[in-house]
């Protein structure tokens, strides 16, 4: 999940962090699973809209998965599902991740995302490259 508060503060990484990566938290909440707190600029960046605040309810989720043709897969499913593209599928603002943006038919936008570097441990701690 990422949360993209108004404001938020400047506190530092409490969790995994790529250089790459503009998180300003992250803490691994399950196994495999990461709840980050992103800077709402960084996110407004990301989604293509710099000047502007992010469309969104202020809460996104990410959906990681192991390739950009699984990307584009699941976009086109979750728009014949009742979807609506918000960005479509590219290279991200930062992390060498490729992504798109879709928000659900009750407006939560979710990012559908391939990163490469990212890799889940035995321990079930997650690796950001």
């Amino acid at each position: 999940m990422t949360w993209t508060p108004r404001g938020a503060s400047t506190a530092r990484s409490a969790g995994p962090r790529s250089s790459t990566c503009p998180a300003r938290s992250s803490s691994r909440s399950a196994a495999g699973q990461l709840l980050g707190f992103f800077e709402e600029s960084a996110f407004a960046r990301d989604a293509g809209t710099p000047d502007a605040t992010p469309a969104t309810t202020g809460l996104t989720l990410s959906h990681n998965v192991g390739s950009r043709a699984a990307v584009v897969e699941l976009v086109q499913a979750m728009v014949a599902a009742g979807g609506t593209v918000r960005k479509e599928p590219q290279e991200g603002e930062f992390g060498g991740v490729f992504h798109a943006h879709v928000a659900d038919p009750n407006g939560l936008v979710w990012e559908v995302a391939h990163n490469p570097a990212l890799s889940v441990r035995a321990d079930g701690s997650v690796d950001l490259g």
